[in-house]
């Protein structure tokens, strides 16, 4: 309008000419614009319900996650424990336990203080296994110990070859 004004709150349509000229909430007399305080109140009550709904899901997801990590932590336990008794059981009918010591401290013995880091330093990571390594005069012998094993750590995915190597060389020892 010929005040240049904001002409939705006038009753003479709804476009807002002003504002983009002044402060929001103000037409151009200075007086409050309603539609414009309608319009940031609604922009405010909407970012704080997006707010909070992106919050929540937040939420959710860390919830989920976290049950997750219990459930994949309990299927490992459950696996270690499984582990156990199959190597128990191996130990008996194979007769493997010296030759199960034996891979798991060949396996260790590659550590090197001044290796730098993993997989440089060596150490128990299951090496032993890959070629070259397990091709070394010093490890004849490992071939059916590994091949065992090997086939246990098949049925237990969550447990890693190094880990099967050492828990074998604790139950041939206990």
């Amino acid at each position: 309008g010929a005040r240049g004004g904001c002409r939705a709150c006038r009753g003479q349509g709804r476009l807002h000419t002003c504002a983009r000229k002044r402060p929001a909430g103000t037409d151009s007399d200075g007086e409050t614009c309603h539609a414009d305080a309608q319009t940031v109140e609604e922009t405010a009550a909407g970012a704080t319900e997006l707010a909070w709904s992106c919050e929540v899901e937040l939420e959710w997801q860390r919830e989920e996650e976290r049950m997750m990590r219990e459930r994949e932590r309990e299927e490992r336990v459950q696996q270690l424990a499984g582990l156990w008794q199959d190597l128990e059981a191996l130990m008996h009918h194979e007769h493997c336990a010296p030759d199960a010591l034996r891979l798991a401290w060949h396996d260790a013995a590659s550590f090197r203080v001044g290796g730098g880091e993993w997989p440089a330093s060596g150490g128990v990571n299951g090496s032993i296994r890959m070629l070259p390594e397990v091709d070394y005069p010093c490890h004849q012998g490992l071939y059916v110990v590994l091949s065992l094993l090997h086939q246990l750590q098949h049925k237990y995915p969550l447990v890693s070859a190094p880990d099967v190597y050492q828990m074998a060389a604790a139950v041939a020892v206990s």
